[in-house]
């Protein structure tokens, strides 16, 4: 596996690979990199401004999880 990681984080209304997303995804991979590509389902009937919490534990969560499996050198 090569050095290259990319961790892609889906907006509030869209999945990781949707938008301008995919493109950052495809330039990763076409460069060789691992892609970690987070899903997710937000709680419904939250104002956008009051997920942020809930944001921040789903990404924190799919990062931390993610650096577990990178061997460090």
């Amino acid at each position: 596996m090569s050095g290259r990681h990319a961790v892609i984080i889906p907006g509030g209304s869209y999945g990781p690979l949707a938008g301008l997303l995919a493109y950052v995804g495809e330039t990763a991979a076409r460069r060789g990199a691992h892609l970690e590509l987070i899903s997710w389902t937000p709680p419904p009937g939250r104002p956008l401004d009051e997920r942020l919490p809930w944001v921040l534990g789903q990404v924190t969560t799919a990062v931390e999880a993610f650096l577990d499996t990178v061997v460090w050198r």
